[in-house]
């Protein structure tokens, strides 16, 4: 049975399109809006992150590290990014240049809604070390996730192969890309192959595209790892020079220019040409001799993945770089009898419009 409401305040709906006026809800008021849901959405800010802030009449939660993330009340149209770890570059073989780390997984939507309670956002460390002697294969990312009811998550990414066989790029949510003798990794897409899938374990096809392929390697005379793949495109192959994969530009909400500073220190990451706001570049893979690969593409860094090294002395300096933190970034790629370099930590973004 339908009841008349006298007293009211806000801009509440009454019915569909028509607002009440401004007044004060009695008891009888507050217990008919709630029966038929007509309280207006996302009252109650949600608590938790490394930097929140409110920006446009959306409210922002960066996390950086593993937090809780509460909510007092349940919030619609939750827009997210989630970026995993960033996979380690192989180490440096005898002479010859290892593959790079793979990007972390990325992944971006919104969700419909969220029920009031406390979750915890995991975000997942960059791979370091490699599993053997130095000349193997790069540690993978770690996941970047949320324990909704229905959870999110985005994979590491793959280690870069080794500088020796028979260390091959792992696959990640981008793979890592080929070392010496090794194939390169293989990143989490649809076209990712069922027996890769399965150790996952994640179902095939795999419908999400989370992260691209490793380049793959160039034997002698360059001796050049593949680079890692990025969210965006497959890592450069060595005999293309050992480039990482392009990253991707994070969606409007998260890369307007006039978000507020401490947020940009850790976002705004440089991309192709003028484009900022980049994360998820694959790392450039090692090269005995000339310049390693370049991460996150043709003439980076870019996304934060990190450049490969380079050198024709035995453990000497190789001028490569770890990816950058809190961009899933792949780590570059080795040469020489050189250890390997890390993968960037990951990151998760949320954003929702306040009074929906």
């Amino acid at each position: 049975m339908s009841k008349h409401i006298g007293n009211r305040i806000g801009d509440y709906p009454v019915s569909p399109g028509i607002n009440a006026p401004r007044s004060v809800f009695n008891l009888f008021d507050h217990y008919f809006l709630n029966r038929n849901n007509s309280y207006a959405n996302n009252l109650t800010p949600a608590i938790g992150g490394d930097i929140s802030f409110t920006y446009n009449g959306k409210e922002y939660h960066l996390f950086s590290s593993t937090n809780p993330f509460s909510f007092p009340a349940s919030i619609v149209n939750l827009e997210y990014v989630l970026i995993g770890g960033g996979g380690a570059g192989g180490g440096g073989g005898s002479a010859e240049g290892s593959g790079a780390g793979g990007a972390g997984g990325y992944r971006t939507g919104t969700i419909p809604s969220v029920d009031s309670g406390s979750y915890t956002v995991t975000i997942g460390g960059g791979g370091s070390g490699t599993t053997g002697p130095y000349q193997g294969s790069g540690g993978n990312g770690g996941p970047t996730s949320v324990d909704f009811p229905s959870p999110l998550i985005s994979y590491g990414g793959g280690g870069g192969g080794g500088g020796i066989s028979p260390y091959p790029g792992k696959p990640g949510g981008s793979g890592g890309g080929g070392g010496y003798g090794g194939p390169f990794g293989y990143g989490y897409n649809p076209g990712t192959p069922a027996p890769v899938a399965a150790a996952v374990p994640i179902s095939s096809p795999y419908p999400l595209t989370q992260g691209q392929n490793g380049g793959t390697y160039t034997p002698g005379p360059t001796y050049r790892g593949g680079g890692g793949g990025g969210a965006s495109s497959t890592g450069f192959n060595g005999s293309d020079g050992g480039h990482g994969g392009i990253g991707i530009q994070l969606p409007a909400t998260f890369s307007d220019p006039g978000l507020p500073a401490p947020y940009k220190a850790v976002v705004e990451i440089p991309g192709p040409g003028p484009a900022t706001f980049y994360l998820a570049g694959g790392g450039g893979g090692g090269h005995y001799g000339g310049g390693g690969g370049r991460g996150g593409g043709r003439g980076g860094p870019y996304a934060g993945g990190g450049n490969g090294g380079s050198t024709t002395s035995p453990g000497g300096a190789t001028n490569g770089s770890n990816g950058t933190a809190n961009t899933g970034g792949g780590g570059g790629g080795s040469a020489f009898q050189t250890p390997n370099y890390s993968g960037g930590s990951g990151v998760a973004i949320f954003a929702y419009t306040i009074g929906t």
